[in-house]
């Protein structure tokens, strides 16, 4: 990965995997690891989203409904 980091409109993020998201049980703020990669696919650095507690609530939920409707869609075989 590069130490430098490429301009914004040049990258886009995934999720980190393998790095579990972190939780600070004070504040209820939730942090999600991102990979960021160049327009040719690569790694090209990292950086985390950070929410705080109403945030995560919301993403959570949306992620939810999000899950629970594409194991409620009729499977085509």
């Amino acid at each position: 990965m590069h130490d430098s980091h490429p301009p914004a409109h040049n990258v886009y993020a995934t999720f980190a995997r393998g790095i579990p998201l972190a939780r600070d049980r004070q504040t209820r703020s939730l942090s999600v690891p991102l990979t960021l990669h160049g327009l040719d696919g690569d790694a090209v650095g990292e950086s985390a989203l950070r929410l705080d507690g109403v945030d995560a609530e919301l993403l959570h939920a949306a992620l939810t409904r999000l899950l629970e409707s594409v194991d409620q869609a009729p499977r085509v075989s």
